[in-house]
């Protein structure tokens, strides 16, 4: 993200300047432009929600962009949760006050999960989220 930004000033600068000074700048900016629509396209295409319940630890991820992985011994609960975009303020990742943050594409089942050093919940949206609580304990489902 922090490299859009970057590409995004230079583009705006470069804007700026081809107001001033003709056309090569301009020509540079469009393709500036262009690049940065594709690669967001290209993104946005590709990026998926991920959840692993692993022996040592559990990681949620917004592929490309973001990762957390979150020690066993660190997580207070995880629970079931019947999420609510709305309440997140849309779609993606998401980070709301209160050391909350959502992992979601759409409403649905989920899980609530809490870290015990900080208090933060993670709320991630799958399809799978009693074999995922199951994995967690240690159980099998039948």
């Amino acid at each position: 993200m922090l490299v859009a930004a970057v590409f995004m000033v230079v583009v705006l600068v470069i804007s700026g300047a081809s107001f001033f000074s003709g056309q090569t700048y301009a020509a540079i900016s469009a393709l500036l432009g262009a690049f940065l629509l594709i690669a967001f396209g290209i993104i946005s295409i590709l990026n998926r929600i991920t959840l692993e319940v692993e022996g040592h630890q559990v990681t949620l991820a917004f592929w490309p962009i973001w990762k957390k992985r979150i020690p066993r011994d660190d997580i207070k609960e995880m629970t079931m949760a019947d999420l609510n975009p709305v309440k997140f303020g849309g779609l993606g990742l998401r980070r709301v006050p209160g050391r909350t943050w959502a992992l979601l594409f759409s409403g649905g089942p989920g899980l609530a999960i809490t870290r015990e050093s900080d208090g933060a919940t993670f709320y991630i949206r799958t399809n799978h989220a009693t074999e995922a609580i199951a994995a967690f304990h240690g159980t099998q489902l039948a």
